[in-house]
């Protein structure tokens, strides 16, 4: 466990973080962090919980966070990260407490995919440029 939150930490996320195979939860929210998160993120296959919102984080979302197979808590809301939620990431069956992404600068359409969440407690994409169609799986939950 790596848990920092409501620190000053600055500057990127290191790149090394990938190689903490045994990592299970990351929480570095509340910081000034600023640049993209680590495509290396996606080694952590038994990390659970993934918390960094409320920092500077700009980019995408990376696409190898979909092969975190174990990844039932993902909050990375209060940034600036942009371009489309990966379809990677909404196929995570492990995905089933929350996946917050609200406050940041995503758009594009939502993918159908996000209908695979049915298991997920909470969800929460507002505040952001996203258009299209909610997926009948999410809305009946």
């Amino acid at each position: 466990m790596i848990d920092l939150p409501l620190n000053l930490l600055k500057g990127n996320i290191p790149s090394y973080v990938g190689k903490l195979q045994n990592l299970e939860e990351l929480t570095l929210h509340g910081n000034d962090l600023s640049g993209v998160i680590p495509n290396s993120m996606g080694n952590l296959t038994r990390l659970v919980s993934l918390d960094l919102s409320a920092n500077r984080i700009e980019g995408r979302i990376p696409v190898s966070l979909g092969k975190c197979q174990s990844l039932s808590f993902i909050d990375f809301s209060a940034n600036r990260l942009t371009g489309e939620i990966p379809a990677e990431v909404m196929n995570l069956s492990s995905l089933v407490n929350v996946l917050n992404l609200s406050h940041n600068l995503l758009g594009g359409k939502l993918l159908p995919e996000l209908g695979n969440l049915e298991d997920l407690n909470a969800i929460d994409i507002s505040f952001n440029d996203l258009i299209g169609e909610i997926p009948d799986p999410v809305v009946s939950n």
